[in-house]
């Protein structure tokens, strides 16, 4: 960006100075003016579209985080609600375990 607003400084005090000495002062305020403004103008623009590239690449970070925020979610809950399974049946499987035990002492202590 600083290399073309170079070229067109140029380019304008290029037009200034070939100007013949016959040109009046408010032509050369023109030019003047025109310098400062392409100046101004192109400082905003490169700033706005350093900003919309930030927000464009901002916007596409999030999705892409909010995308895998709600593969991740899905996967742990499933994963969750298999292992309250599991859970589930291992506390049924031990009371089993429990009660058996208790019969077989229950058992040798009637022999």
């Amino acid at each position: 960006m600083k290399q073309k607003f170079e070229e067109n400084k140029r380019a304008y005090i290029d037009n200034a100075s070939n100007s013949s000495s016959s040109s009046s002062e408010s032509e050369e305020e023109e030019a003047n003016l025109c310098l400062i403004t392409d100046a101004t103008s192109s400082s905003k623009s490169s700033v706005s579209s350093s900003n919309f590239e930030i927000e464009k690449n901002y916007d596409q970070l999030f999705d892409a985080f909010n995308e895998l925020y709600e593969e991740e979610e899905k996967i742990l809950s499933y994963s969750n609600n298999r292992l309250k399974r599991e859970n589930k049946w291992l506390e049924n499987r031990l009371k089993q375990l429990q009660k058996e035990n208790y019969n077989l002492k229950y058992d040798i202590d009637v022999i």
